[in-house]
């Protein structure tokens, strides 16, 4: 095989080859007529063509293993992502509706507090009203205290008069 040997050249074989040939098994012989005439050669890369394609097979049957395995994968972590956008959907839905009833819930107590702060207003100026009154009530006690003392003070002026006068 690849000796260079062909159909015009000339090549010298040794007495034992000839001898070896003659003696030789049919499948021997066989593989002798095809190294003379350049055929093993041949065979030999379709041998190793077809070893290549095997491999080829085999790797492409692992490729499809692979294929189907990352497709099953592929589906789960379809679903899971799925899983994840409608979780961050009802999560941003949830802080929304977090969000509305926190500005209702202010805007209510803003209500609340503007409605106490006039009620508020309404009692401190009444109390103000009512502590007015206080005082002059105060006031006009202690001017009857005065009188009430004062008419006492006369009274027993008339009482000791008349004490005297009885006297």
């Amino acid at each position: 095989m690849s000796t260079g040997t062909g159909i015009r050249t000339y090549s010298l074989v040794e007495q034992n080859s000839v001898a070896g040939l003659v003696e030789a098994k049919p499948e021997e012989r066989r593989q002798f007529i095809e190294d003379a005439a350049g055929i093993s050669k041949y065979k030999t890369r379709k041998e190793s063509a077809s070893r290549k394609m095997e491999a080829t097979r085999q790797n492409i049957v692992r490729l499809n293993d692979i294929i189907r395995e990352v497709k099953s994968q592929l589906n789960a972590v379809s679903r899971q992502a799925k899983k994840a956008e409608q979780y961050k959907a009802l999560k941003k839905e949830i802080k929304e509706a977090e969000l509305t009833l926190a500005l209702q819930t202010y805007a209510d107590l803003s209500g609340k507090k503007e409605a106490l702060e006039i009620a508020r207003g309404a009692l401190n100026k009444r109390e103000l009203e009512v502590k007015t009154k206080l005082q002059e009530f105060e006031a006009s006690i202690e001017e009857l205290k005065a009188e009430v003392l004062q008419s006492e003070e006369s009274v027993s002026e008339y009482q000791e008069k008349l004490y005297d006068n009885r006297n």
